[in-house]
């Protein structure tokens, strides 16, 4: 065999990282309902957001922004891996790399933006870590199919 058949005989297939995505999209969704619900209901945490942007009143986080945000990362990541499942090599080593970049990344805004308000920070990236992990073991265990 060819090394050009090898390589694409051990490309994932578009379709297996699309059925990866819905997972991850779903596990995640599932996971960060529950996470939400337990911070809401079980510990009394009331999360809040800057819906407006910054400078806007604090409001109460609700659960459908919850969902659409942990839905739309996992639609970007599904087609993030599937570019590097086309161009290069080490497609899952790569992802999980800009995956873990991403999430520190994301762990920053939580803090700037609700300075001194540690608890609601830390919520809101426990939230961000609910939807990473998911998305991340779903495209890097089941996007290989």
């Amino acid at each position: 065999m060819s090394s050009t058949a090898s390589a694409s005989a051990q490309r994932p297939s578009t379709g297996g990282i699309f059925r990866a995505t819905l997972l991850g999209a779903l596990v995640a969704v599932v996971v960060n309902v529950i996470l939400w619900a337990l911070m809401q209901f079980v510990f009394n945490l009331n999360l809040h957001i800057q819906a407006g942007g910054p400078g806007t009143p604090m409001v109460p986080l609700p659960v459908v922004p919850v969902i659409v945000l942990t839905v739309v990362p996992a639609l970007v990541a599904g087609g993030l891996f599937w570019l590097l499942a086309r161009f290069t090599a080490r497609a899952p080593l790569i992802f999980l790399i800009i995956a873990l970049l991403v999430l520190v990344l994301s762990f920053a805004p939580g803090f700037l933006a609700f300075p001194g308000e540690t608890v609601n920070a830390l919520g809101l990236n426990v939230l961000h870590i609910g939807a990473a992990v998911p998305i991340v073991w779903a495209l890097i265990g089941r996007g290989r199919a």
